[in-house]
């Protein structure tokens, strides 16, 4: 199977993506918000990773998953929040 990236320009390279989360996948905010917008969308942080390969990359989500968490908000059945994000 082809490479989608060989024949569309990836997220990150398309103006308007609201910024890079995942810097190790490249990752962007509007990839996520797609993936909770969907007709299903997911109910885990596994099925966010899954769709979108945030926090998969070499660091595991260490530094992204605070940024995560905040995007994510009450929509994951097993959210990443410990506290209250302010």
């Amino acid at each position: 199977m082809p490479m989608l990236s060989e024949y569309q320009p990836r997220d990150y390279a398309c103006p308007g993506n609201g910024g890079i989360v995942c810097h190790c996948e490249l990752v962007t905010r509007r990839e996520i918000e797609a993936a909770f917008d969907s007709d299903i969308p997911p109910e885990c942080i596994g099925g966010l990773r899954r769709r979108t390969r945030v926090m998969m990359g070499r660091c595991n989500g260490f530094f992204c998953s605070n940024h995560v968490a905040e995007i994510a908000g009450n929509r994951l059945y097993n959210s990443l929040v410990v506290g209250h994000i302010e």
